[in-house]
């Protein structure tokens, strides 16, 4: 075993062995502030938002010669003004206040606790942090463009027929890092992104946390340097049967 092969499979252990660990043993605190003023109330579109056209429509029956009011149907069409958008985690601050959210329908209570919402802002009022964010975004997309082009080249090689070649070992190498780079770029993004937002979204009670991203893209990326080493052990094994024949 050569010597990459057993420190990306060391590496992939501990990925695997940190993850059980981390989903085993969760444990999560909630803590927080709140501030004057802070709400959340349940109300009619107000004007920044958008507005509501409300149209009731009385039906009118005539029985001998008198009109009679039979039922009236109330319409409403919403017209939206342009909002930023942006759908975030959210976690209540549970030692920041005593308010708790409840749904009661038909008799029944449940205690309602929001793990993810969309937030609007008025348009003008997020636009710049709207500009960031996907500026952000874009910086994630160039890992995925390069390990698109990596795939390409491999499937092409494959449909070829050359399989256990160097080029196609290197290759998968690369989108393993590539993965793996991804990861913390994502964490690194994600983490700016959710400090910016924090300025310019809130929600009462709750607050925006930073979630890491899925593990699962170093433990893919891992898998792939492995099949890599094994290639260019398959690729040297060949080599050496075919120096003894």
């Amino acid at each position: 075993m050569n010597k990459k092969l057993k420190i990306y499979s060391a590496l992939l252990a501990i990925v695997l062995v940190g993850s059980v660990i981390s989903n085993t043993y969760h444990r999560e605190n909630y803590s927080g502030s709140t501030h004057d003023g802070e709400v959340l109330t349940l109300d009619s579109l107000t004007e920044e938002f958008g507005k509501v056209d409300k149209k009731i429509t009385v039906h009118v029956d005539t029985i001998d010669g008198k009109c009679d009011t039979i039922g009236t149907t109330t319409s409403y069409n919403v017209q939206f003004k342009p909002t930023f958008e942006v759908t975030v985690p959210v976690r209540p601050n549970r030692f920041g206040n005593d308010k708790f959210l409840y749904s009661n329908v038909k008799g029944q209570t449940c205690m309602v606790e929001m793990q993810q919402v969309k937030l609007k802002v008025p348009m003008e009022k997020g636009s710049n942090t709207f500009n960031i964010i996907f500026a952000l975004s874009i910086c994630l997309l160039l890992p995925f463009l390069w390990l698109l082009v990596i795939v390409l080249k491999v499937v092409h090689s494959i449909y070829k027929g050359e399989i256990f070649v160097t080029q196609i070992a290197k290759r998968l190498e690369t989108a393993g890092w590539l993965l793996v780079a991804f990861w913390i770029l994502a964490n690194v993004v994600g983490y700016i992104q959710i400090q910016i937002l924090r300025e310019t979204v809130m929600m009462a009670y709750y607050h925006i946390p930073w979630e890491s991203a899925s593990i699962y893209y170093i433990v893919f990326g891992l898998v792939l340097m492995i099949i890599s080493q094994i290639i260019l052990m398959g690729k040297d094994l060949k080599e050496e049967q075919e120096l003894t024949i």
